[in-house]
């Protein structure tokens, strides 16, 4: 048979007469298979007859010319869709591209430098036009801060430059307070960006380095037993004032802080007189100590205290620099250090006792003993006077 004479004789028969021997019925179902699967030379080695003709035969078939399908007009977002696939993909290939990409986890941006189009991966388009200059992109802030859900500011510097400050809604600090903190920081880029190489900044005018310097240091709420450690290894006392819930549920602390050397007070709010006296049995009971500070628990409280204290021989302890920051603490040390700077003979602040806090007081008190400034608690006689 054909078979066996393909197993044993592999003798090459002559390609015409092979051709014409293959049914037509074979030639159909092997172009077919070629054409289906694109799979050549294995689709004819499934014949059983012919092998070597049928890719003879699968050859010719792939040299036959393949109709041509005119391609159809995409439309526009399908474009857009393939020009942002294309722009991303060279981007991450290193490759060079003329599509700048602002993107979150939520939004993308794309600005196409060439047409000068803005729009984003869902195919909207914004009429906004990026700028390029000097090889860096330029956008407008107030487009980016919508888009982002940001918000900004323009602030007027004092001698190192102008701010363009970008926010998001966990902003604490108002513009004042943000250009006083960072006033360090700004030097510091600002001499960089002149190519002022000075590590030392600039003795600030009419400001002595050597005059006294103290901070009166208060926190508000219970600190934990960090802070209380940190106050203790650079050897510096401060004032707590508590509500008397906080000093009921927290009795062993209460009396750590007494027994360190600490000043206590109580935080008042509606009824000053009231709390403080509920205050003052507890505190005893707690610690046999007794205390006639008061603090204020909210601004809507301070007149209240204000006048409550006179009147019932108590002491107002009040505080010109906010470290409570709306619940946030002591997030920055520059909070504190950017005043110091300018070495005000008093300082008072205010200290919320959060996990910040506790972060960032030993860099405050470090810098407070690298120059000269002095710690003091909150007492009796000492009360600041604020209008």
């Amino acid at each position: 048979t054909v078979t066996r004479k393909l197993r044993f004789e592999p003798k090459k028969p002559r390609p015409s007469a092979k051709l014409t021997e293959l049914p037509s019925a074979a030639v159909h179902r092997e172009a077919a298979q070629y054409e289906d699967d694109n799979v050549g030379v294995e689709a004819a080695n499934r014949t059983t007859q012919a092998a070597e003709g049928g890719v003879r035969y699968a050859a010719k078939l792939s040299e036959r010319p393949t109709r041509k399908t005119k391609a159809q007009p995409q439309g526009a977002k399908q474009q857009q869709k393939r020009g942002i696939k294309d722009a991303y993909t060279k981007t991450r290939q290193g490759k060079s591209t003329t599509t700048a990409s602002l993107y979150s986890s939520s939004k993308q941006l794309y600005f196409d430098m060439e047409t000068g189009e803005t729009y984003d991966g869902q195919g909207n388009y914004y009429n906004v036009t990026p700028i390029w200059r000097g090889g860096v992109v330029y956008v407008p802030v107030d487009f980016i801060c919508q888009q982002y859900g940001l918000a900004w500011s323009y602030i007027e510097g004092s001698g190192y430059g102008d701010v363009l400050r970008i926010v998001d809604s966990d902003v604490h600090l108002t513009d004042a307070q943000f250009l006083t903190a960072a006033k360090q920081l700004m030097s510091s880029r600002y001499n960089a960006y002149v190519g002022n190489t000075s590590s030392e900044d600039p003795p600030i005018p009419g400001v002595d380095i050597d005059s006294d310097c103290v901070v009166w240091l208060s926190f508000e709420g219970v600190p934990s037993a960090r802070l209380l450690d940190v106050l203790g290894e650079y050897g510096v006392k401060a004032g707590f004032f508590l509500t008397a819930d906080e000093l009921r549920a927290n009795t062993a602390t209460v009396r750590r802080i007494v027994g360190e050397g600490h000043s206590i007070g109580v935080l008042c709010h509606g009824e000053p007189l009231a709390e403080y006296l509920e205050f003052r049995e507890l505190l005893y009971e707690a610690a046999h100590a007794v205390t006639v500070l008061i603090a204020s628990g909210g601004e809507v409280y301070d007149e209240l205290c204000r006048q409550a204290a006179p009147e019932n021989d108590l002491v107002f302890w009040d505080y010109d620099n906010d470290c409570i920051q709306e619940g946030a603490g002591l997030s920055y040390a520059s909070l504190i250090t950017a005043y110091l700077e300018y070495r005000p003979e008093r300082l008072d602040t205010r200290i919320l006792c959060t996990e910040m806090t506790d972060a960032t007081l030993p860099s405050v008190l470090g810098y407070m003993s690298e120059n000269n400034v002095t710690a003091r608690a909150p007492n009796e006689v000492d009360a600041p006077t604020y209008d």
